[in-house]
């Protein structure tokens, strides 16, 4: 479900860029609870934006979740569970 939100939440991104000329700040998007009250009970989102790249982050609130990234071009995987 994380991964699925994560992939709407860049769907989200890409549209603000094509309406303003510009990524959004975190601010600017959807609160996660918009994209599944679950996923957001599990995780924060993390928005960094620098120029024509972002990367977003969900960063899961206990160690046995893995923090899951994407990027402007659609790179990004699973990082290593911390504490294991």
């Amino acid at each position: 479900d994380a991964q699925m939100v994560l992939n709407r939440i860049d769907l989200q991104q890409r549209q603000f860029r094509q309406r303003y000329a510009r990524y959004a700040l975190k601010n600017e998007l959807p609160d996660l609870t918009a994209f599944s009250k679950a996923v957001s009970q599990h995780y924060r989102l993390e928005v960094e934006v620098s120029g024509s790249e972002y990367v977003l982050r969900l960063i899961g609130r206990g160690e046995e979740l893995p923090t899951l990234t994407l990027d402007h071009a659609g790179a990004g995987d699973p990082a290593p569970i911390v504490g294991t």
